[in-house]
């Protein structure tokens, strides 16, 4: 398991990249990426998603930017036994290793590369 905290930012910009929502549509359809699990979160479009990040965000004016990105990469050997279910619980134990709790998140999952890995969307 490899993991990347990426650029910290807004979450139009964050969600719409794990949601592939400035992608091509054409190469980019519902089933290369899914929502695999969220808290906090009303809704599971990008408009709801991100209104319900903006809304927590909204909270604490003091952090600029105010949204975390973690990708989770894993070897293409591990695939058969990484199912959603396993991703989650992945992913929540290494939030909370890192000390995210107590926060709106969004896990997505992307299928269409070779690479098996998931995003961590959260509200810092």
């Amino acid at each position: 398991m490899i993991a990347k905290i990426l650029a910290k930012g807004f979450a139009s910009d964050i969600v719409g990249y794990v949601m592939r929502e400035f992608h091509d549509k054409e190469k980019y359809t519902a089933d290369t990426w899914r929502v695999i699990d969220s808290d906090g979160i009303l809704g599971n479009d990008y408009r709801r998603i991100v209104d319900s990040l903006d809304i927590g965000v909204s909270l604490n004016r003091k952090i600029s930017k105010p949204i975390g990105h973690i990708s989770v990469s894993f070897d293409k050997a591990d695939l058969p036994r990484l199912t959603d279910d396993f991703m989650v619980l992945l992913a929540k134990e290494y939030m909370e290793r890192m000390g995210i709790k107590d926060t709106q998140y969004l896990i997505v999952r992307h299928l269409e590369t070779d690479s098996p890995h998931f995003h961590i969307v959260y509200n810092r």
